[in-house]
């Protein structure tokens, strides 16, 4: 069997979800993060950056030390927050014949990792722009095959929006409870923020500006919930960051669920893979938006072309 290292942030399970397909391929997978926990985690986002740094940096480094020597053959690292130079050249001075590869599910603008770059054997990234003015291998994201299995359900959600807080998408959620209000539609909303950063921001500093606390949640929504409300919905609202250019998760799972998108992200029709996909942009009238919830939606070709199992294999392409 070989062995292979995947480091990546903890992220709604889809950790979980590549660990399982690298096995599938034949590997025994270590997988290592630089969490402490839920508690010690919270605790230190209260301290500066540069601790919190020198502290996650060395956490890894120590649970790369306690790994098997000299026969990884595969480093993977998705994002590759508080992955340092070091850890890279340690794992090929005790693991001559590892190849390392990594993929970018952030923008270089909104995480620098070009430092790491020239460490790797081979760099993905999502994001069009990175990969045009970087060289890198451009490659979307994934959706699991629980997308593709879900039950097919009475489209009761018209708009549908879920994701973490940030103040674009809370800013766009306001819009939409208004327009629900008036055009007496079925929006249902989840988002997301961690206790601790709502405590540090809204309640320290008043910078969130939160006009109730039942806009947004404290718990992640569970995937088994996510996917159900993904089958109801007619459409999915993306709202991403203005400098993103890649596309997100939501765009893509939506992909997979057949599903129209409210988006912000227009680079949608530069990939061959989701240029099909029906979607309106989110500065679009009140009324573009309602036709838009009524209009027709057509099966989608390239679906099977973004399930993980293709995303990993591509990965592995060396």
């Amino acid at each position: 069997m070989k062995d292979a290292i995947l480091i990546s942030p903890p992220f709604f399970h889809y950790e979980d979800f590549i660990k399982e397909e690298l096995e599938k391929k034949g590997y025994r997978v270590f997988y290592l993060n630089h969490r402490k926990g839920k508690v010690a985690d919270a605790l230190l986002s209260f301290t500066s950056i540069e601790k919190q740094r020198t502290l996650y940096v060395n956490t890894l480094m120590k649970r790369l030390m306690k790994l098997p020597k000299g026969n990884i053959e595969l480093l993977l690292v998705i994002k590759g927050e508080f992955l340092d130079q070091s850890h890279v050249e340690y794992l090929k001075k005790e693991n001559p014949n590892i190849k390392c590869v990594m993929y970018q599910w952030d923008s270089a603008v909104n995480a620098n990792y070009l430092p790491l770059v020239p460490f790797f054997d081979k760099v993905y990234t999502f994001d069009f722009q990175d990969a045009e003015r970087y060289k890198f291998n451009y490659l979307p994201l994934f959706y699991t095959n629980d997308i593709l299995m879900a039950e097919k359900k009475p489209e009761d959600i018209d708009l549908l929006l879920i994701g973490t807080f940030n103040p674009l998408r809370y800013n766009y959620f306001l819009r939409l409870k208004g327009i629900a209000r008036k055009y007496d539609l079925r929006f249902y909303a989840y988002i997301y923020t961690p206790f601790s950063f709502y405590f540090r921001k809204q309640i320290l500093k008043n910078e969130l500006h939160i006009h109730r606390l039942t806009d947004i949640r404290f718990f992640p929504l569970s995937r088994k919930r996510l996917i159900d409300y993904y089958s109801r919905a007619k459409v999915v609202v993306d709202v991403c960051r203005a400098d993103q250019t890649g596309l997100s998760m939501r765009m893509v799972e939506s992909y997979g669920m057949n599903k129209k998108v409210l988006t912000a992200n227009t680079y949608l029709k530069k990939d061959p893979m989701v240029g099909e996909i029906s979607f309106l942009n989110t500065d679009a009238s009140d009324e573009k938006i309602l036709n838009f919830i009524h209009s027709h939606v057509y099966e989608y070709s390239h679906k099977r072309e973004l399930n993980i199992a293709r995303w990993v294999d591509m990965l592995l392409q060396m």
